[in-house]
């Protein structure tokens, strides 16, 4: 279920994208909180893991996630995870949405007779190993 579902954005374990947060320890949040993220995506959504859409002085958009600032670009993450590198001074203007880019229909997607496995795996999740 998280490799189909989840991983396309969602490290945990080593395996899967990190367009958004990583997972080890997520079952920390307990159950009611776990469940409120996954069918109410939009309602706590940290700024860390919110699209930017830039749009560019030839008029390209780029749209992901922003990861960071590097030399004279600025590097994003599209959604498939693969990094895009855009000049800083190539960038005319910057919108972030105060949106979560997980899917609203997550419930759905899922199949809501899965929803049940799919929140006990993520409750299992032991906290990521600090070095």
């Amino acid at each position: 279920m998280f490799r189909r579902t989840c991983a396309a954005c969602h490290r945990l374990a080593g395996e899967g994208a990190a367009i958004g947060p990583a997972l080890e320890g997520v079952g920390q949040r307990g159950p009611h909180r776990l469940l409120e993220d996954i069918l109410d995506p939009n309602r706590n959504v940290d700024e860390a893991f919110r699209t930017t859409t830039a749009t560019t002085t030839d008029g390209r958009t780029i749209s992901g996630l922003r990861l960071r600032d590097e030399g004279a670009d600025v590097v994003f993450a599209d959604a498939t995870g693969r990094e895009v590198r855009v000049a800083r001074d190539a960038i005319d203007e910057t919108v972030v949405s105060p949106l979560s880019p997980m899917p609203s229909n997550m419930a759905a997607q899922i199949g809501e007779q899965h929803l049940p496995d799919l929140l006990h795996y993520l409750l299992m999740q032991p906290p990521a190993l600090r070095q």
